[in-house]
Parts: structure tokens; C-alpha cells; sequence
């Protein structure tokens, strides 16, 4: 999620252009939560959590090198970039995973999804929350 008004460099992993990027802010998630009635109940900025993770993995990288068959095939030729301006904007602080747990109240299972487990609302809320984030935009 953008954590402020700063949009990172591109390309990005699910992006080359500004165009086709559309990162919000916890609170565009949380208005949109709102709006279809779902409450936080938590919330945790994972960004140390991304930039230990990054730091590992490119620890990993410089010992190994990538591996043959990845995601990077997906990205196309510009894979490293694309990555290396996504952890660059973690690191800076502009971007970063943000957990969000919501619940709506009064919310049912149908019936042949009862024994699914408990996360089933949170995952119901955030398609919700992601269909509704596309219509502002």
C-alpha cells in the first residue's frame, strides 16, 4: 500500500507505468471497508517485516544467483528493475505490505460454505473492498 504521497519509481512488479498502477492508501481500504459495512478490527504495517525479508532474499541472491525458473520470467527482461524499485520504495518507507483485518457483522455463510474456516468473511470483505476500489478509480 502507498503510505504517502510519494509514488515509487517505475517499473514495479505489477506495473510499468504510472498508468496501470493503482496503489491506495490504508485509508482508501479502510473507507471502502466502511462502505460495505466491514469494521477493522486489526491492523499491522508489515514494512520491517518486508525489508527483512528483502534483505534475506538478496543475500540469498548473491550467493546463488537467481533461480532458472521464477516469477522474473513473467516480468519479462526488466524483471530486476521492476523488483529493485519495489524494494527500494519499501525501504524508503513510500510503499509497504499493510495487514488489515476486517469483519462484518451480521454476515452468513451460505449454506455448502459453513465449515470453511473462520477467515471466509475477512476474504469475502476484501473482494468486496477490492471491487469497490476499482470503481472509484
Amino acid at each position: 500500500m502507498r503510505l504517502g504521497d510519494q509514488h515509487p519509481a517505475f517499473p514495479l512488479p505489477w506495473a510499468s507505468s504510472p498508468e496501470a498502477s493503482f496503489l491506495a492508501t490504508p485509508e482508501t481500504y479502510l473507507d471502502a471497508a466502511s462502505t460495505v459495512g466491514c469494521t477493522l478490527t486489526a491492523r499491522r504495517n508489515r514494512g520491517d517485516f518486508a525489508r527483512y525479508f528483502f534483505a534475506i532474499f538478496s543475500a540469498g541472491l548473491a550467493v546463488s544467483g537467481p533461480p532458472p525458473l521464477s516469477i522474473g520470467l513473467l516480468m519479462g527482461v526488466d524483471a530486476s528493475t521492476k523488483v529493485g524499485n519495489m524494494v527500494t520504495s519499501i525501504g524508503t518507507g513510500h510503499i509497504a505490505p499493510v495487514e488489515m483485518i476486517c469483519n462484518k457483522s451480521g454476515w452468513r455463510r451460505p449454506a455448502p460454505l459453513q465449515n470453511i474456516n473462520r477467515c471466509f468473511p475477512v476474504s469475502a470483505c476484501f473482494v468486496m473492498i477490492g471491487s469497490i476500489v476499482e470503481l472509484i478509480r
